[in-house]
């Protein structure tokens, strides 16, 4: 369980810090166009800011092992509709882009990986 939380610390402590420090290259391989400056502040803010709070709450997750179960439930939480909406956009928007397709099966596998991870921690000892 633990690793698991540190895993998914990791994954949105690099993404965030991968957006804030290139996010022009980042919104272009995610397949936005140029950033004005209004829509520079709510890249930064989403893809920086709120990557890096999600970073936090696993980290915090993973070390505290009295909040794992309250962390794989978070988890589930968080990855259920990302997968839905991105599954659903991806099949109505006809969507082909490597990059979105390559986020996509990140985003599902993380939630299987978070139902099971739920699922397995939430069995009666």
């Amino acid at each position: 369980m633990q690793g698991w939380m540190l895993l998914n610390a990791a994954l949105y402590g690099a993404f965030a810090i991968w957006c804030t420090f290139a996010p022009d290259r980042t919104a272009r391989t995610l397949g936005f166009a140029d950033l004005s400056p209004p829509a520079r502040s709510e890249y930064l803010t989403i893809y920086g800011g709120l990557q890096a709070g999600l970073a936090l709450a696993f980290l915090a997750f993973g070390l505290i092992p009295q909040w794992h179960g309250a962390g794989a439930a978070f988890a589930v939480l968080l990855y259920a509709p990302i997968a839905i909406y991105r599954a659903t956009t991806m099949l109505r928007l006809r969507i082909r882009n490597r990059a979105t397709l390559v986020v996509g099966a990140l985003e599902g596998t993380l939630l299987v990986i978070a139902i099971v991870v739920w699922w397995r921690y939430s069995l009666p000892s």
